[in-house]
């Protein structure tokens, strides 16, 4: 097993969390050590021990490492290398149960190297289990997003919405096109709907949905519906009303042609836009599906103007937690929310 890292082994230990690495090196360019390691062992303890040796090997050896020992050396996030593509940091492991179904977690430090071992082989998560990552990089949040009781509110919205703007356009190719996808949509909501509970209790969420099925690998969707416990016309219909397209060969991609960009960026809205005011909501989406009818081209979610959007009264900061609350009035959550906003804009760049 080899470890690499991520991150400055030559900057001081107490600054490490707080500076950004860099994610351009290659795997052959970074420091690397190689560690024993038995299924039965955590993963935590993995590379607790593998951050401990890439220390050794800087000018801060000595530097009272049992200062920074405690969260250094158990990284909020994890790199497994695959060939061919980017670097990306898992917080939330996509697991596989003894079912063969997923579940998330964060706690991922507890769980042996069995588990990454059976996640890799079920196919949720792409990599090399002999090449991970020791990522010296603070944690950072996603904000308030929606779990599946909102999302599955928010979607009759999207598809009549579309199914208004689309009679506009008569016969036109893309209108028909577009027109497909909402019956689609609708059965994907339904599938959601009926899915919503289990996945809800494996610790899903939909923004955690939506990613997985936007990996850059693409899907078999046989292999997806064993993972989602669906049948696979109901993972087919989940990955076309989400964003991704079926290639010649037979896979399924995100973001693949115009149409897919435009229903992947419409779901991402819906889920991070959950507490903005409904007849707003109604208005950014049929401006997106009335751009791109116009242009053919999938426009892009403008986030600085979306992070001033008026928030919907009725919204509570609580409901994310399945708690209903009295209406949302006080000027403090505005100001906390737009602040969320503008923190999702610049992690938005960061991860372009």
């Amino acid at each position: 097993m080899t470890v690499a890292e991520v991150g400055d082994p030559n900057v001081p230990p107490e600054r490490r969390l707080a500076t950004l690495p860099d994610f351009s090196r290659t795997w052959e360019d970074r420091l690397k050590v190689t560690v024993e390691v038995e299924d039965d062992e955590p993963l935590g303890v993995l590379l607790r021990r593998a951050g401990a040796q890439l220390d050794q090997m800087g000018p801060y050896k000595d530097a009272e490492p049992e200062k920074y020992v405690e969260e250094a050396y158990l990284p909020v996030y994890l790199g497994v290398h695959q060939d061919g593509y980017r670097l990306r940091l898992l917080s939330d492991l996509p697991l596989v149960d003894a079912k063969g179904h997923l579940w998330w977690t964060y706690d991922w430090g507890s769980e042996p190297y069995s588990a990454l071992l059976r996640a890799i082989e079920a196919g949720s998560i792409k990599g090399d289990p002999t090449r991970l990552y020791f990522v010296r990089l603070g944690g950072m949040g996603d904000g308030v997003l929606a779990d599946f009781p909102m999302f599955i509110s928010s979607l009759p919205l999207l598809w009549e919405v579309i199914e208004h703007v689309v009679t506009a356009y008569g016969a036109y190719e893309a209108a028909q096109r577009l027109l497909k996808v909402v019956g689609v949509g609708r059965t994907a909501t339904e599938v959601t709907s009926e899915k919503s509970k289990q996945w809800e209790a494996n610790a899903s969420l939909p923004y955690k949905l939506t990613r997985l099925l936007w990996r850059e690998e693409g899907w078999d969707a046989a292999e997806l519906a064993r993972l989602l416990d669906v049948t696979v016309a109901d993972a087919e219909a989940l990955l076309t009303a989400f964003g991704c397209s079926k290639a010649d060969d037979g896979s399924w991609r995100s973001r693949s042609d115009e149409l897919a960009k435009l229903m992947a960026g419409n779901a991402e809205y819906v889920i991070q836009a959950h507490h903005t005011d409904k007849a707003v909501m109604r208005e950014v989406l049929r401006q997106r599906i009335d751009s791109f009818l116009t242009s053919g081209k999938a426009p892009d979610l403008p986030w600085e103007k979306l992070s001033r959007l008026p928030m919907d009264p009725s919204w509570s900061a609580n409901h994310w937690q399945g708690e209903h609350t009295p209406r949302l009035r006080d000027r403090t959550w505005t100001r906390a929310i737009t602040w969320w906003w503008q923190l999702r804009l610049f992690i938005h760049r960061l991860r372009r």
